[in-house]
């Protein structure tokens, strides 16, 4: 009886515990896309105002930023700094990889990143601030649709997790 008892304790905590861990994935993602939008910000103000190669602006974004996305930005500006035969694309490619495994983006913020690297290297200074802010824009929207839906999708996981956490305990009592 109190084997019982205690694995119906464990299915429902791992169950509570596995619809907050979906519910902070979306906490995390909201966090990194403002940390991406600020990042933007900074870009456009580097490459515009400064006048900043891509490497300097990265690196130099990344310094002032300070978390993940600040990071991946100033190891991208280092890479072009050093870069011996690759090309920026290249480059984007590979650190926009690395940034997906981190887990915090969805796949629509990393085909959003990939395609925003995509023409960032060759275009002149309007064209860059353009793309940039054009960049900006679409995370903006990101944001705004992850905020509308947040809260009721981090209520639905929770609930789902209660609910099949019981629907396990009464299958396999």
């Amino acid at each position: 009886m109190w084997i019982k008892l205690v694995g119906c304790i464990v299915i429902m905590g791992s169950a509570v515990l596995l619809g907050m861990y979906y519910g902070n994935c979306l906490t995390r993602r909201l966090a990194a896309l403002r940390q991406l939008y600020q990042a933007m910000q900074l870009l456009k103000g580097e490459i515009c105002y400064r006048h900043a190669t891509l490497s300097e602006a990265f690196t130099e974004v990344g310094r002032r930023c300070g978390h993940d996305v600040g990071a991946w930005m100033e190891t991208l500006g280092r890479k072009l700094m050093d870069r011996r035969s690759a090309t920026f694309m290249e480059l984007w490619l590979s650190a926009v990889e690395t940034i997906s495994r981190q887990g915090a983006f969805s796949q629509e913020d990393i085909g959003l990143l990939r395609e925003f690297g995509k023409n960032l290297g060759y275009l002149d200074l309007q064209m860059q601030e353009n793309r940039i802010l054009f960049f900006m824009e679409q995370l903006d929207v990101q944001m705004k649709e992850l905020l509308d839906t947040m809260k009721e999708r981090q209520r639905l996981y929770r609930t789902l997790s209660i609910l099949g956490g019981c629907f396990l305990i009464v299958v396999l009592l």
